[in-house]
């Protein structure tokens, strides 16, 4: 109990000797600035100035707060849509592995910014590709991949594995982190910004893709998915077929808060 008073005592403190402080600090800010405005235009119009912002603020006083009442009205919502057209070729890619067949996702999406999807751009324009994987199945998997696309003529040190454990895998949040420290990875050790890595979020598990998918929230990281060309007669992605990227835009919106949310809430 003394420890806690001790506590609130030390805090209490601070917070008044730092109050004390700013407060001098901003009247002396303000003495200073008014001796600078009646240098430089007299008493009488630093006087006019002073009566001019005096009531421009209590003119503007009530819209402010109606301004503020209605942004205070208004609640959040996340919005997330294809953006139409092709997505732009990046130099760094993250993409999630999947399992079996599933790992066509992540292969497409390699191949499609390494040189576009039938190789129509002379250059290369992938430099680096983070694999995400989630347990030694999925490890394998992405292995398998990566051993292919060297054997037709990619670069192997363009690829990076980052594992994450099966638990970890089915773990929203392990993702979102791994997916930062990929971004920052992505700065630190090869000057890519946010905007040129783009997130692949069609692969690996659930988990996994809400992981990513709240990593790539900020409007800087560039989200995508595959999107299969063709569908059998049960509404499942034709893996011969194959797939295009789509690019995803998440945005949060204003909306009005009704009276219906803020009982949800």
């Amino acid at each position: 109990m003394r420890g806690f008073l001790r506590h609130v005592i030390s805090t209490a403190r601070r917070s008044w000797v730092s109050g004390l402080v700013s407060a001098g600090t901003f009247v002396i800010a303000i003495g200073a600035f008014t001796d600078f405005v009646i240098d430089q235009l007299g008493t009488w119009q630093t006087a006019a100035v002073a009566l001019a912002v005096t009531a421009f603020i209590v003119i503007l006083a009530p819209p402010l707060e109606s301004l503020s009442q209605f942004l205070r009205s208004l609640g959040k919502e996340l919005s997330v849509e294809e953006v139409a057209g092709p997505v732009p070729l990046h130099r760094g890619l993250i993409v999630l592995s999947s399992i079996g067949q599933g790992i066509g996702s992540a292969e497409g999406a390699i191949r499609y910014h390494y040189q576009g999807s039938n190789r129509e751009f002379l250059q290369p324009v992938l430099q680096h590709c983070w694999i995400i994987t989630g347990g030694p199945a999925s490890e394998q998997s992405a292995t398998g991949l990566i051993n292919k696309v060297v054997k037709d003529g990619f670069p192997a040190d363009i690829f990076h594995l980052k594992a994450l454990s099966a638990e970890d895998a089915d773990n929203p949040e392990a993702v979102h982190r791994l997916v930062d420290e990929i971004y920052a990875e992505a700065a630190d050790k090869f000057s890519l910004a946010e905007e040129n890595v783009v997130a692949d979020y069609t692969g690996g598990t659930k988990s996994m893709t809400s992981g990513m998918i709240l990593a790539c929230a900020s409007p800087r990281r560039p989200l995508q998915f595959m999107k299969p060309r063709r569908y059998d007669e049960h509404g499942r992605a034709d893996v011969v077929a194959g797939s295009d990227p789509g690019a995803i835009d998440i945005r949060f919106t204003l909306v009005p808060e009704t009276a219906e949310r803020k009982r949800k809430t």
